[in-house]
């Protein structure tokens, strides 16, 4: 196998169509990317994914699969006819003009988001409220301190500086997520230059040179707008987890935020010890911590959500009936999973749940709210 693969994609005489990951690539990051694509755990041989029905059109999936996460960046390696690049049929068809429409798609959507960073929000529009300016200034820089100090003092408050608030920190990841929006649209565009229309790379060059520009705008993102955030973000969101009445689904937002921790710690890492500026090395650490900053670009809105879930307004009676009409709706058709935080009501003419600022038990917003979406 290659240095530097991340997946690796071929045919298994029982199983079908496989693929496995590298350990370039953390275990959730690549159990995520797999699932995605309809691949599933081969029980009793870890690190190895088959393809779910691969008799319903299998090659074409599996193709485009490898399409798929070459597209995000990743480094694939797969056997000639699973190759798009080397094999005919690729798993997109050539439409008349198709690339050249995608591509004028693309470069509106990259205008679009970069006209509206640089133009100076107004308070007219409810669209997106201006988030608040912090009391402090933090400051982030990809090359080491010269005083030798580490850069989590350099980059996180000083113990005397208020906290930012938890709308402030979902603010700071969605601004984040906003800038990597635009920086794989400008990435994408550039790509496609470097293809034909099967998607095969003409220009390797050019194709090294977009990911590296890529992988470096996503680091500087990331230090600007989240490293003196991240860990504030994950620890509120884990507090407000925490107070959560139990349910199925809190199993898997606790996996996520331990994922999200995990590629904070990875990106922390790099960044206090970066690689010689301009050198093959630094475009390898860039590259490595491409998939991290992926992960908090798709994941960050669960820890975002959740830490802001506590410092929302009390509902209305408008609120309270809507909400209530909701929960009755759900719970007759079984989407409902009932949580409490008090003793249930002993009145059997009332089964269902109602919001009320008065009545017992007391249904907290967020674990009403967060319970019925899971059940929807």
């Amino acid at each position: 196998m290659q240095p530097g693969t991340h997946f690796a994609f071929g045919d298994h005489e029982e199983h079908g169509f496989v693929a496995s990951f590298t350990a370039a690539l953390p275990l959730h990051l690549a159990h995520r990317h797999l699932e995605i694509a309809e691949f599933e755990p081969v029980i009793g041989e870890p690190g190895l994914y088959r393809l779910s029905e691969p008799e319903r059109d299998g090659v074409r999936r599996a193709r485009q699969a490898v399409h798929d996460l070459r597209r995000l960046g990743y480094t694939v390696q797969a056997d000639i006819r699973l190759n798009p690049a080397l094999s005919d049929n690729p798993p997109r068809p050539d439409r008349p003009r198709g690339l050249q429409e995608r591509r004028s798609r693309l470069a509106q959507a990259a205008a679009g988001r970069t006209a509206r960073r640089t133009t100076q929000p107004t308070t007219s529009s409810p669209a997106r409220p201006i988030p608040p300016k912090p009391t402090y200034a933090p400051t982030a820089h990809l090359t080491a301190a010269a005083s030798g100090q580490s850069r989590r003092h350099v980059n996180s408050p000083g113990p005397e500086t208020p906290l930012p608030t938890a709308s402030a920190l979902a603010s700071k990841a969605r601004v984040f997520r906003l800038r990597m929006t635009v920086i794989n649209c400008e990435a994408d565009i550039a790509l496609d230059m470097t293809r034909h229309c099967h998607g095969h790379t003409l220009h390797t060059d050019a194709s090294a040179a977009a990911r590296a520009h890529r992988d470096k705008a996503a680091l500087e993102a990331y230090a600007t707008h989240l490293v003196p955030h991240a860990e504030a973000l994950l620890d509120a969101a884990r507090l407000a987890l925490d107070e959560l009445p139990p349910a199925r689904h809190l199993a898997d937002w606790r996996a996520v935020l331990d994922g999200l921790a995990s590629s904070a710690a990875e990106i922390r890492r790099a960044l206090d010890r970066p690689a010689a500026p301009g050198s093959p090395a630094e475009r390898a650490q860039h590259a490595s911590l491409w998939p991290h900053l992926t992960a908090w670009a798709d994941h960050s809105p669960i820890a975002s959500n959740l830490a802001d879930q506590n410092h929302r307004a009390p509902l209305t009676d408008k609120e309270q009936q809507m909400w209530t009409d909701r929960a009755q709706a759900a719970q007759r058709r079984g989407a409902l999973e009932l949580t409490s935080r008090g003793t249930p009501p002993t009145d059997s003419r009332s089964p269902s749940p109602t919001w009320s600022r008065t009545t017992t038990p007391q249904w907290s917003r967020s674990a009403a709210t967060r319970t019925y979406r899971a059940g929807r």
